[in-house]
């Protein structure tokens, strides 16, 4: 989505029009610049399996019956969460 969608979507819905009767070129102004920070909002990106495994050998552990299948799924579980909450 880039800044003309995001404008176009505010015009759709009507919110365009708040701005009439007040200073409309000003309320343009700011409507431009949250499109403009919508814009360029990052989407949500995932770790790869080694980004997670580089990780989990920083932080170690001394159990040897730590299964490595287990530690993966926990970390996509926490990932899955964090992306819930945040997006």
């Amino acid at each position: 989505m880039n800044e003309e969608d995001i404008i176009l979507m505010a015009d759709a819905s009507g919110l365009s029009y708040y701005g009439m009767g007040k200073d409309r070129d000003k309320f343009l102004h700011y409507l431009k610049a949250f499109a403009d920070l919508v814009a360029a909002a990052k989407p949500w990106q995932g770790l790869t399996d080694e980004e997670i495994w580089s990780v989990v050998s920083r932080i170690g552990t001394s159990d040897s019956n730590v299964n490595p299948l287990t530690v993966l799924n926990d970390a996509r579980a926490i990932e899955a969460a964090l992306k819930e909450k945040n997006t």
